[in-house]
């Protein structure tokens, strides 16, 4: 496929240094930057754009993206050239393995096949007056196959309001950064219970599960707990007394999630 497009979200946007890896990637590459366009997505842009995340079986994991997207202006180049799709492929691992915060902060985006790419092309071209023929479609890739994961929200979380509880965690994010968005005071002596990233379970479910479970939880902080995890691979939950902790665990580790019981440090 000749033509693909590549998006610097908006925390690429913020960090100079990719922005210079993304230029120093284009030029190694041999691809042409046939158009750029600078802007600031609304909601509902992001919404066209990104349809992947079905808002009924991600609903959290949707409210976040859109609040990221929206967070700042973004960038969005036409990239052109004999392996257009592949290469801007390339550059989207290489950047993403050297920049990327967390699963959803991850600087870039970049058509993951030709049906997207054409689509997003489309988008582009309607929107900011864009060559149309640069959205042809050649046919050459197939479309790639839905991430097979444990979808949805359930039990008391499935009552929250999504749209405000995603955007109130994510400027609390912007204010306090990663580090500074969630922790579980351990005294000395107590337990901890960890929950650890998985490939299995989406964020929504492993939110509704320890939402369901933990007995001291409102929505925004199990929202915060699981993007800690999801950031850092791991984070402790809960701490306390050695049954306590172990009975929280069972519990989760019932629920299909990944979970340890250590010392507290």
């Amino acid at each position: 496929m000749p033509y693909t497009l590549l998006m610097v979200k908006p925390d690429g946007m913020r960090r100079p240094e990719v922005l210079a890896d993304i230029e120093d990637r284009l030029r190694l590459s041999a691809l042409t930057v046939c158009r750029t366009v600078d802007t600031r997505l609304t909601r509902e842009r992001a919404r066209v754009l990104f349809p992947s995340f079905d808002e009924v079986r991600y609903p959290l994991t949707r409210a976040l993206l859109l609040s990221y997207l929206t967070s700042g202006p973004v960038r969005f180049m036409v990239l052109c050239g004999a392996d257009a799709l592949d290469a801007g492929r390339r550059i989207r691992r290489v950047v993403r393995k050297r920049h990327a915060v967390a699963g959803l902060a991850n600087c870039l985006h970049v058509a993951a096949d030709s049906a997207e790419a054409t689509a997003q092309l489309a988008w582009l071209a309607e929107e900011h007056e864009v060559p149309a023929q640069w959205s042809r479609d050649t046919g050459s890739v197939p479309a790639s196959a839905p991430v097979d994961l444990v979808p949805g929200v359930e039990g008391d979380l499935a009552e929250a309001d999504f749209d405000a509880l995603g955007s109130a965690v994510w400027a609390r994010l912007e204010e306090v950064g990663w580090n500074g968005l969630w922790s579980w005071p351990t005294r000395c002596g107590e337990w901890e219970v960890r929950l650890v990233s998985d490939d299995a379970h989406s964020l929504d479910y492993a939110a509704s599960a320890l939402y369901e479970e933990h007995p001291r939880l409102t929505p925004e902080r199990t929202l915060e707990a699981v993007l800690r995890v999801d950031q850092a691979g791991s984070a402790a939950v809960f701490a306390g007394a050695r049954p306590q902790v172990q009975a929280l665990a069972d519990r989760l580790t019932r629920r299909g999630l990944l979970v340890s019981v250590t010392p507290g440090g």
